[in-house]
């Protein structure tokens, strides 16, 4: 069975080595993706569930993200990505109650 670590280490290489995310995203965009994308283009052989992918990736974002977690050292990796990770289930360009995962490039929200 998968682990979150496991997971963690799909979506760095996701985010280090996707050619779209990396020219749109470097140039100021946001590219967003839903658990079942993710699913069907980093994780083709695994045996989890879009769901269960859509709680691990909202779990590694929460981690990320959480100022009390700043020396785990298993989420340092992700942090040096040029991206800020975050997720809403109320985007506009999904159904309601979907949840959206969304990369969007460091450097562009400071230059705003």
């Amino acid at each position: 069975m998968m682990r979150l670590n496991d997971i963690l280490k799909i979506l760095e290489k996701y985010i280090k080595e996707d050619s779209f995310l990396c020219k749109f995203g470097s140039k100021g965009g946001t590219v967003s993706f839903i658990a079942a994308y993710f699913k069907a283009t980093q994780m083709k052989t695994s045996l989890l569930s879009p769901a269960m992918i859509e709680a691990a990736l909202t779990i590694i974002i929460e981690r990320i993200n959480n100022e009390s977690m700043t020396n785990d050292e298993q989420y340092e990796v992700i942090k040096q990505i040029p991206f800020t990770l975050s997720y809403t289930d109320d985007d506009e360009t999904r159904m309601k109650g979907v949840r959206v995962f969304k990369a969007k490039a460091k450097n562009a929200s400071e230059t705003q």
